[in-house]
């Protein structure tokens, strides 16, 4: 697998690869993301029979069906993806990364019928929703805060997947943690000003002339990013409906709307991408809503109702 992670780096690799197995999920959020994905012709001249035999390999193995594979239970099962996906996620190019997070997505949903069939496990189904939801929580936690805004941006969306279809639930005491993180008092920092209003960028690494206190200034913007993700990844979680513990979520979010680059643009799109969801059901679910929520929530998405 090694060897394949290394091919998935290569050229325009990703864009061959992440089309073949439909994983372009930025082309309806195109506000988010900064890539730009261009149109691959499998007559392309760099399209070679590599490309192709890899393709269809990552395509065997991301639909592969791991229960009754010798995989008696969740914990083996899991296991497999993980050091699967391992090679790639640790890897040192940020499209082998995405490549992976994606894989882990699409290895992970092909085998929910194991996450749900009790009669596969010899733990009680209390032990492994614990087990499941930590786990993956805590692989795709890391790869919210990945150097890359590509890639954790990738893991973000992946999050929602898995929180849609229950594998990652609402922990009250994670959500209060990742709200108390992002609330944060960020350090002072002399240089992040000169960055245009942004303080990361696609491809944000420290310079020589980085200071002591831009170095820490970053680190901290970088944890306030991280949580504002998985905060973003509940309700882009939830496309259609509005659980109690929603409008708090969306309500602290709103708080950070003028917050510096990307984290301003990635909490607009969110709650921007909520509004178009929720048309249908709003006079409902907006009773969900305090006073004080609905006029944070408001706030944000005025400016984008205005252009749209």
């Amino acid at each position: 697998m090694p060897l394949i992670a290394d091919i998935c780096s290569i050229g325009n690799a990703y864009d061959y690869f992440s089309i073949s197995l439909n994983m372009n999920i930025f082309h309806d959020n195109s506000s988010i993301s900064k890539i730009n994905h261009h149109a691959v012709k499998f007559d392309d001249e760099h399209m070679d029979g590599l490309n192709y035999s890899v393709s269809a390999y990552l395509i065997y193995l991301s639909t592969m069906t791991l229960s009754g594979q010798g995989h008696s239970s969740v914990k083996q099962i899991l296991t497999t993806i993980e050091q699967f996906v391992q090679c790639f996620l640790e890897h040192s190019s940020w499209r082998t990364r995405a490549i992976g997070i994606l894989l882990f997505r699409n290895l992970v949903v092909f085998n929910l019928s194991a996450f749900y069939n009790s009669q596969n496990v010899c733990i009680t189904n209390m032990t492994i929703d614990k087990y499941v939801n930590k786990k993956i929580r805590c692989i795709l936690w890391n790869c919210l805060n990945d150097p890359l805004l590509e890639v954790s941006q990738i893991a973000m969306f992946v999050m929602a997947v898995f929180i849609e279809v229950n594998l990652i639930k609402y922990d009250e005491k994670w959500i209060r943690q990742l709200i108390k993180q992002i609330n944060q008092p960020l350090p002072k920092s002399i240089n992040h000003q000169l960055h245009n209003g942004h303080i990361l960028h696609s491809n944000d690494t420290p310079t020589n002339g980085d200071d002591d206190d831009d170095s820490e200034y970053r680190q901290a913007v970088r944890a306030r990013y991280q949580s504002i993700l998985a905060l973003c990844s509940f309700i882009h979680g939830h496309p259609h409906t509005t659980p109690d513990y929603l409008p708090m979520i969306i309500s602290e979010l709103s708080n950070h709307i003028h917050d510096s680059q990307p984290i301003k643009q990635v909490i607009s799109s969110t709650l921007s991408a909520y509004s178009r969801s929720h048309q249908e059901v709003w006079h409902e679910q907006s009773v969900k809503f305090t006073p004080e929520q609905l006029e944070n929530y408001k706030f944000v998405i005025s400016d984008a109702s205005y252009y749209v």
